[in-house]
């Protein structure tokens, strides 16, 4: 009962603020959600209206279809910003890569890594198959070259006569071999080691030996293996390679094959091939397939890489900048419409739930510090067996049901709801 009685406080403090008659119930924790419950201040229901959306479409927290970026919710996808880093390596004769000392990586490498997001940026519609409506979509994220401390500028060069040199085939090979990462990756958990490495000299004066453009992406690292040295191409040459390996990374595969966890990702053996061969003139233009243009992610493969950045606990998220903990206070996420979130997500600003919007909440959801959900006389919030809290060791500000004469904001919950790492009510200062 103390717990009512300093709950009928709060809405008294802050019955006089902003339009006249608006009175705001706050919901800080689980324990508050189940209270309100039963002193019918929100309402509880087995007869959600989350099940009517269940109905309409399937979907689960772990599904990567909840985490496709499509234009229409663009506003709940922010981009993300995945760190990056380049490790030169060369023998001791210093002859193989880019010359350090010279600039010529510091030009080279930003201009790499910018075409490589311009090209992200575009992602073309799908050639294959043929005749198809796979929509094209902003893939909403980027990479960003970063140091390890103040004045490091993310690129590092390393001369080791045994472990500079890439060899993807032949008796040697050592593509798949992790050495060299474990002994020069720099800060491996929060950031994609890019290995440059050149093919060996001794195997490129072989006959049988193809010196091409490869990559091999292993664990949250990888190598990319050409001739980085005088013989070096434009830096664009490079730009879809990188794609395709930190693709990999971020949980895509190959896309021709049968189980690369995508239904729009047709199956094929058009790797390599002129789309004259065929019949309907088309070859694959998929960055995860083998191709001269890489430039296609379908819907699903643009959500199994968001599905990862939003996983808490996943090895990918930890190499995104975690831009979700920084409150926005000049922006607001505005609900005025039926919305359904079916997969974890991270916002650093409010949410505001107009008159005839609904919002239904139905996996993880991390609020940023001094962030908080708003729901305005009208506007329908659901808890469906939720996790709201902050993940960045910060309290965010709850939950603000708003009531203004006859008309209230509603709030369902059903389920198991947890909310978390709200800042205590008796801190919380009104904001106007």
């Amino acid at each position: 009962m103390k717990k009512l009685l300093f709950l009928s406080a709060v809405i008294f403090v802050f019955s006089c603020r902003g339009s006249k008659d608006l009175s705001t119930v706050i919901i800080t924790s689980n324990e508050d959600v189940i209270m309100m419950s039963e002193e019918k201040i929100i309402e509880s229901s087995a007869e959600t209206f989350a099940e009517e959306i269940m109905e309409k479409e399937k979907w689960s927290c772990t599904n990567s279809s909840s985490y496709i970026p499509y234009d229409k919710d663009s506003v709940f996808f922010d981009t993300r910003i995945i760190r990056v880093n380049f490790h030169v390596m060369d023998r001791s004769q210093k002859d193989q890569n880019f010359r350090e000392g010279t600039g010529e990586a510091e030009e080279y490498l930003p201009k790499l890594l910018e075409n490589a997001n311009k090209r992200l940026r575009k992602n073309f519609k799908m050639n294959l198959p043929a005749g198809n409506n796979t929509p094209q979509l902003n893939p909403r994220y980027q990479y960003r070259l970063v140091g390890n401390e103040p004045g490091d500028d993310g690129i590092y060069y390393h001369y080791d006569d045994d472990l500079y040199y890439f060899l993807n085939h032949g008796r040697k090979k050592n593509n798949y071999k992790k050495e060299v990462i474990f002994k020069y990756a720099v800060n491996s958990e929060n950031v994609i080691n890019i290995f440059l490495m050149p093919h060996h000299p001794d195997s490129v004066k072989s006959k049988t030996y193809k010196e091409s453009n490869s990559g091999i992406a292993l664990g949250t690292d990888l190598k990319l293996g050409a001739n980085w040295g005088s013989k070096r191409e434009r830096f664009w040459k490079y730009a879809t390679l990188l794609n395709h390996e930190i693709g990999h990374v971020m949980n895509l595969r190959h896309s021709w094959i049968r189980n690369d966890g995508c239904d729009d990702t047709p199956e094929h053996k058009r790797n390599w091939q002129p789309g004259s061969k065929y019949p309907d003139g088309l070859t694959t233009n998929n960055v995860m397939d083998y191709n001269a243009s890489q430039m296609a992610f379908s819907p699903c493969q643009l959500g199994r890489v968001h599905q990862v950045i939003s996983t808490k606990g996943s090895k990918q998220r930890s190499l995104v900048v975690p831009d979700w903990c920084d409150f926005d206070p000049n922006t607001e996420i505005v609900i005025d419409r039926e919305v359904s979130f079916t997969g974890e997500k991270d916002f650093n600003k409010d949410i505001i739930i107009e008159e005839g919007g609904k919002l239904i909440i139905n996996c993880r959801l991390s609020m940023a510090k001094s962030s908080r959900i708003v729901v305005r006389p009208g506007g329908y919030l659901e808890l469906n067996n939720c996790y709201l809290h902050n993940d960045c060791g910060d309290e965010w500000l709850g939950i603000e049901v708003q009531k203004q004469k006859k008309k209230v904001g509603q709030v369902r919950y059903s389920g198991e709801v947890i909310i978390e790492n709200v800042k205590a009510i008796s801190k919380t200062k009104p904001k106007s």
